[in-house]
This record gives C-alpha cells, structure tokens and sequence, in this order.
C-alpha cells in the first residue's frame, strides 16, 4: 500500500469522507483497516489492543481528514497517526506493568534456576526491558527508530514522512542503536 498513488474512487471517497458522508468513511476504513491493523499490532502486540489503536486512529484520521490538503499523501499520513497511536498505547500499558510487578514479585515463586518457568519471566523481563528502552528515546528518535526497525519502512519514506533529510533518518537509527545496546549492556551485565 505505501507508495502507491491513490486511484480515482479512493480520492472520490476521500474527499466525500471529509465532507461527513458516513458510507465513503466505512469504504475508507474497510479498505485500510488491515494495512493500520497490521503496523499497529507490530508495537502493541496485542490482538485486543490492536483493533481498539486501530480504531481511535481512524476517528482521529476522519476528524482530521478535512485538514489533509495532499489527498495522495492520505496511506503514509494515516500510517502515522496509526504509530503514534500505538506508540502512546504501549507507553500507557507499560506504565500499568511497571506498578503491577512493583506490587508483586513474582520470582519468589520459583526456586531452581534452570526452571523452565524462571526462563520464561527472564525472556519476558528482556521483551519489556526492550519495549521500555524504546519507550525511553527521545520521541522524535522512538518514531524514527519504530517505523525503521519494527516498521521496516525504507528510510527515505521515512524522511519524507518526517519532512526530514535522509542522513538525519540514519544518524537517528544509528543513535538509537547505540542507546538500546548500552542499555542492554548494562541489564545483561547485571545478570
């Protein structure tokens, strides 16, 4: 769906959609729902919060969609609200986790080692030390890094995304590498 130009019908519904015509909205959202759905579950995770991210990104996509003045830029507009979205429901998610095993530590249940149980809280414990790394970037390194990474989205859609240059897209993607590995480095070395 990325980089293609829009066909005729599509815009026709755009444009009608912006207008508050509620049957072009359903076409709109019927014909790319899947395509949010898909880069949203790619950071959430989470079948149930997908389809709750996917649908406040299309909400705010039609209130917004008559300030949308390049039609054809409708797909990659879409798409970030879509990871902005998810990006603001994993922080709030995180945030809930992080107060529920402050509350309960939950390796007191497990007392041999190499218990399988005990590798499998490790695998979680790195799976959200990561997420919450992310999380930790500057914002404007987070979204570059997500749409690059998990996204796999070519740098230079991501700097036209962004209204940015290219070797800004890679110096981010760098930066934040380093960030995550020093990071991790630092947990893994603890362990």
């Amino acid at each position: 769906m990325n980089g293609t130009r829009l066909i005729k019908t599509d815009l026709t519904a755009l444009r009608n959609a912006s207008r508050g015509c509620d049957k072009a909205a359903e076409e709109i959202y019927h014909k790319y729902a899947d395509f949010i759905s898909t880069s949203v579950w790619r950071i959430v995770r989470d079948n149930e919060e997908t389809r709750d991210v996917t649908q406040k990104t299309f909400i705010i996509a039609f209130q917004k969609l008559p300030s949308l003045k390049d039609l054809q830029a409708f797909p990659a507009w879409l798409k970030r609200i879509g990871v902005n979205q998810a990006l603001v429901s994993l922080r709030k998610k995180q945030i809930k986790v992080a107060s529920a095993l402050d509350e309960e530590n939950h390796l007191d249940k497990f007392s041999d080692g190499d218990s399988e149980p005990l590798k499998e809280l490790k695998q979680k414990e790195m799976e959200k030390l990561i997420k919450d790394s992310v999380s930790e970037l500057p914002i404007e390194f987070q979204e570059i890094f997500v749409l690059a990474v998990f996204e796999k989205i070519p740098y230079q859609k991501i700097a036209a995304l962004h209204n940015i240059s290219l070797s800004l897209v890679k110096l981010r993607v760098h930066r934040s590498r380093l960030l995550l590995r020093d990071k991790l480095e630092k947990y893994l070395k603890e362990d």
